[in-house]
């Protein structure tokens, strides 16, 4: 039994020419396709996996200071930690997390803190003013 393929354009050098760049250009998009689907699926899983609201820069810069008498309300207090990477429950993606009941701010930084989790504070309101203690 013989095959004979009938000579015409799609057999021609040319008509080759543009079958190899045609499955060469689909080649190229497929790869790219693939490597930016696993690089964003890697980014969505690790989003899912809990990291979903770590949403701080992690860009550093000088604390605000708490001081014994100085005029600052508990809300305020939780406001900024929040801004800052601190969650009201602990949580291992966060820099740290803090517990707010009644006059008293329990702050505990994470293991990932300039001195690893052992610099915690609480912090306790008279009226306004603040009494810090280690």
């Amino acid at each position: 039994m013989r095959i004979r393929i009938q000579k015409g354009f799609w057999t021609s050098k040319y008509g080759l020419t543009l079958l190899g760049a045609v499955f060469g250009c689909i080649v190229i998009a497929a790869s790219v396709f693939g490597y930016y689907y696993i690089k964003f699926g890697h980014m969505i899983d690790s989003r899912l996996s809990g990291n979903i609201l770590q949403n701080t820069t992690q860009i550093f810069s000088a604390p605000a200071e708490v001081s014994p008498g100085q005029v600052l309300t508990a809300e305020e207090l939780t406001t900024y930690l929040q801004r800052v990477g601190y969650r009201p429950e602990a949580d291992n993606a966060s820099l740290g997390h803090y517990i707010a009941k009644d006059n008293v701010v329990d702050i505990r930084p994470s293991r990932l803190s300039y001195f690893a989790g052992t610099n915690a504070l609480q912090v306790q309101f008279r009226g306004k003013t603040v009494r810090c203690s280690h």
